[in-house]
């Protein structure tokens, strides 16, 4: 991790974070912490605020903003959100978890929604509203709110 290579890419979703983040008040849930979204969301949501990160690199090279270091993302305390980002590894757990999130998320926010190992075309179906940002690569999806 000494020699992470940064992108402004990597933080392509920060717009459409900040947005929803901003137009609600409820909590938010980080999985996968990042070096773009996790200060941002530490120091603008505050206490609302939740990340959780099964990579230990990742959560000691983030634990200042209160990242919560988790052997798999099964161990997430349920509650409701009014945000989840999701951007965490492995690919083939970030369906998973919106699955078993989805009653308790009003926006879920995708980060890298056109690479096809994350899968998202399957959960798709199982939401009422869906909304692309292509030129940032997110898609947002809520089953409670309509995405304008």
């Amino acid at each position: 991790m000494k020699n992470m290579k940064m992108s402004k890419r990597y933080g392509s979703h920060l717009p459409v974070l900040m947005e929803f983040v901003n137009a609600t008040t409820g909590k938010v849930l980080e999985l996968g912490c990042g070096l773009y979204s996790t200060p941002y969301l530490y120091w603008f949501a505050g206490d609302r605020f939740v990340s959780y990160e099964t990579d230990s690199e990742w959560h000691d090279r983030m634990r200042q903003y209160g990242v919560k270091y988790v052997q798999n993302y099964n161990q997430i305390e349920p509650d409701k959100f009014s945000v989840a980002l999701i951007d965490h590894a492995p690919a083939e757990r970030r369906i998973v978890d919106i699955m078993q999130l989805k009653d308790c998320v009003d926006f879920f926010i995708l980060h890298d929604y056109r690479d096809a190992s994350y899968n998202y075309e399957k959960i798709y179906p199982h939401f009422k509203y869906r909304k692309n940002y292509a030129h940032l690569n997110t898609t947002v999806i809520s089953n409670i709110y309509e995405i304008i």
